[in-house]
């Protein structure tokens, strides 16, 4: 009987009196036909899902008594279906029910919860986004296994790294170097900078990534580092030397562990968080209560296998789909919303109810469970089901999802993410089975009834010109009255003092100038494209730090431009069959996200590497030089760089080559302006190569588009017999150079935004509306 537990006395007394009047024979089918728990507004959305559930076997009579079920409760309830944009605005939904439920409903923490399917893949975000947002929640031990908590991920990692050197990737070292030694993002950044200005002043190539994996995997000396990002890398490598040591002595697995926790930061900023006040402290105690369950796991490995390592232990702990225990529910407050799957919720009620992820794919998960054979069947002396797995799982979960939305005694929210088709994303068949209204587009963005919230927006309120004077007089008479103390009592709300808002605080570090005092601005021909379609994408990503999307490719382009540069050195190397050896050679550096990938890449170079030297044999012009550098002022711009190829045509003018390795081709009307080429012209008329003061002109090599082995060549004709073009070019070059000089880097929309990497810092951009420029 579903949800008789939660019956109360009445329901009790009538399931014995029908009991009685059976006789007192066994019967094998009782119904009641009486909620208690539900209203009618409740009842009609279960009812809806309950006459799709197949009921094999049972009496016609009652099966219409459980689907006909009325209530008994006066106040009918409700019940409503809302969809989100994505996970994280649902995860901001719920806590905005949540917390009107409780402040202006007046309903108690603990008469309300959050079901979901699945608990890995829901209840780890869930819980933190409520957290977050000031709601208490309490989570059973066993609903998550303990290596999937994100408490215990810096810990873990740092002994399978110690394990094994080559698990740790970029990713794995940028977060050990957060977590355990206590660097932040702008440390990070900076390590990165001088990681590669080590690498290139030892005439190296590698990317920051390989050389800060390299320098957390191998130990490396981090004396020549500044000290400020040399101490986190210190630490780091500190707590990977404990750990190997003791796995090298035998040490146990909780002794291993106590050193890597005793040697961490981790340890100092959580308990000095604990003892503090608000949202940070219940989140930090949520973190140790983890922590200390992953202490009682390995000292529960070491009782039960003591002569077993670290490798073990964590070959255990990912084997585990439900960990042995946790503290975290035992050590939650008495008022707290509950946050469980279903399978836990059954025989249980509250007054607000809500059902999460109900989505697509993932409720009804249809996944088959059990053997291919059905071996399992038979070791229970049942035969093989017969009928379609589908069709039997999709009655199970129908089940199991009535069974979510059964549990509610006055209202009944079920969520669900709709980011669209081109996504994926989209609700449950189940949704549309409640018989409730689905919108028909995705909720705004939630503001959770919150004081961080009301702060967040009360501060937009006060400085946005939009905003009418008297509201913004109202929402700074707000924010005064939540920033004042009173008497000995702190600041109600302390991010609503404006000394708190970064916008209007000093700068820590004001830096150096881009371009110091006095000095021309130095400019390289290949980046002024950039500049001119949005200067700021260009300051990000070439002076900020921020990681451009076009990674493989510019590896692609770099082993080319290196086996034209070699081969320019020596003619016996510019034969196709000597420029394929050094290709593979040098393939093996790079990396592709897939095998599939590398293969195609491969072959796109190995056609690229042909047309290289079939333009090698035919140019009519003479080699000077591959990968020349330069450098040259002209007005209050220093033009430098490297050029591709430099070859001196029949009449003695310098004739400058670039190698173009990505798959578009300019076209004649962009080559006849185009500015790197141009800029490159320019500097040969103003001497940037000896000897050579008159350009004949440049040329474009597309080395990937077209058919064939021939490479297409682009030519830009002289700027002497364009005066035209040689004007726009010292205007574009003295426009980049005071833009760079004044520091002004404004955001321009444009058809390069879709591959822009810092939409998040771009007020242009919804992602990023909220940076000031």
């Amino acid at each position: 009987i579903y949800g008789f537990r939660g019956a109360d006395v009445a329901g009790l007394l009538e399931f014995t009196d029908r009991f009685r009047r059976s006789d007192g024979l066994p019967a094998p089918y009782l119904t009641l036909g009486v909620s208690r728990r539900a209203g009618a507004g409740l009842l009609a959305p279960s009812r809806a899902v309950a006459v799709r559930i197949s009921t094999p076997g049972l009496p016609a009579s009652a099966v219409q008594v459980h689907r006909a079920l009325v209530s008994a409760r006066s106040e009918p309830g409700s019940a409503q279906v809302r969809t989100f944009s994505s996970p994280a605005q649902e995860a901001t939904g719920i806590a905005d029910v949540l917390r009107r439920s409780h402040l202006i409903d007046e309903v108690p923490w603990s008469q309300m919860a959050v079901v979901v399917r699945s608990a890995r893949r829901s209840i780890p975000t869930l819980r933190r986004a409520l957290v977050a947002a000031g709601v208490p929640v309490a989570v059973a031990g066993d609903e998550i296994p303990l290596v999937d908590d994100p408490a215990v991920t810096p810990m873990l990692q740092l002994l399978r790294g110690a394990l094994d050197p080559t698990c740790i990737d970029e990713e794995w070292a940028d977060a050990l170097l957060i977590s355990l030694g206590g660097a932040d993002v702008m440390a990070l950044r900076k390590l990165r900078r001088e990681l590669l200005a080590l690498e290139r002043a030892a005439a190296g190539r590698r990317p920051s990534g390989h050389l800060i994996v390299e320098l957390v995997r191998d130990g490396l000396d981090a004396r020549l580092l500044s000290e400020r990002v040399r101490r986190p890398v210190e630490r780091l490598a500190a707590a990977l030397a404990a750990v190997r040591a003791g796995i090298n002595a035998g040490d146990a697995v909780d002794a291993v562990l106590w050193s890597v926790w005793d040697r961490s930061l981790l340890r100092a900023r959580l308990v000095r968080a604990a003892a503090g006040e608000g949202q940070a402290a219940i989140a930090a105690n949520r973190d140790l209560d983890v922590i200390v369950a992953l202490f009682e796991a390995a000292s529960r490995f070491v009782d039960q296998l003591p002569q077993a390592g670290v490798r073990v232990f964590l070959d255990d702990l990912d084997a585990q789909e439900i960990p042995a225990g946790s503290l975290s529910e035992r050590s939650a407050p008495g008022e707290s919303v509950r946050l469980l799957t279903t399978h836990r919720s059954k025989g249980l009620e509250w007054d607000v109810v809500v059902v999460a992820a109900v989505q697509d794919g993932q409720w009804p998960d249809l996944r088959r469970r059990g053997s291919v054979l059905g071996s399992e069947d038979l070791q229970r002396g049942e035969l093989p089901a017969t009928t379609s797995h589908s069709a039997a799982a999709l009655v199970e979960e129908r089940r199991l999802f009535y069974v979510a939305v059964t549990r509610a005694r006055q209202r009944l929210v079920v969520t669900a993410v709709d980011s669209g088709e081109d996504a994926g994303e989209r609700p449950s068949r189940f949704v549309h089975e409640l018989g409730i209204p689905v919108p028909e587009r995705p909720a705004p963005q939630p503001h959770v009834l919150s004081l961080r919230s009301l702060v967040g927006e009360l501060r937009h309120a006060a400085v946005d010109p939009d905003v009418s004077p008297a509201l913004r007089t109202e929402a700074v008479a707000s924010l005064a009255a939540l920033a004042a103390p009173g008497g000995a009592r702190p600041a109600l709300v302390p991010t609503a003092h404006p000394d708190s808002w970064w916008g209007l605080r000093e700068l820590t570090d004001p830096g150096s100038p881009l371009v110091p005092a006095g000095e021309p601005a130095p400019v390289s021909p290949s980046a002024v494209d950039q500049f001119s379609n949005c200067p700021l994408q260009w300051f990000l990503e070439r002076k900020a730090g921020v990681r451009s999307r076009a990674g493989e490719r510019q590896t692609f382009g770099n082993l080319l431009h290196a086996i034209a540069e070699i081969a320019g050195s020596d003619p016996a190397l510019a034969t196709p069959e000597a420029m394929l050896r050094l290709l593979d050679e040098g393939w093996p550096q790079l990396e592709f996200e897939a095998p599939w990938y590398a293969d195609h890449q491969y072959r796109m170079a190995t056609q690229a590497v042909r047309r290289l030297a079939d333009f090698a044999a035919r140019d009519p012009n003479t080699f000077v030089a591959a990968e020349e550098q330069f450098s040259v002022d002209i007005a209050n711009a220093r033009l430098g760089g490297k050029v591709d190829r430099l070859d001196v045509d029949e009449g003695g003018a310098a004739v400058v080559v670039d190698y173009k390795t990505s798959a578009s081709k300019a076209g004649p009307t962009k080559i006849a302006s185009h500015p790197q080429l141009a800029l490159y012209q320019l500097a040969v008329e103003h001497g940037a190569f000896p000897d050579l003061a008159v350009s004949g002109g440049a040329q474009l090599v597309q080395l990937r588009a077209g058919d064939g082995d021939a490479a297409i060549v682009e030519r830009q004709p002289p700027l002497a017999t364009d005066p035209q073009l040689r004007a726009n070019t010292v205007q574009l070059l003295e426009g980049v150079a005071d833009a760079m000089i004044a520091e002004e880097f404004p955001a321009r929309p444009g058809k390069y935004c879709q591959l822009c990497t810092a939409a998040r810092a771009c007020p242009a951009q919804p992602e990023g509306e909220q940076v000031q420029c």
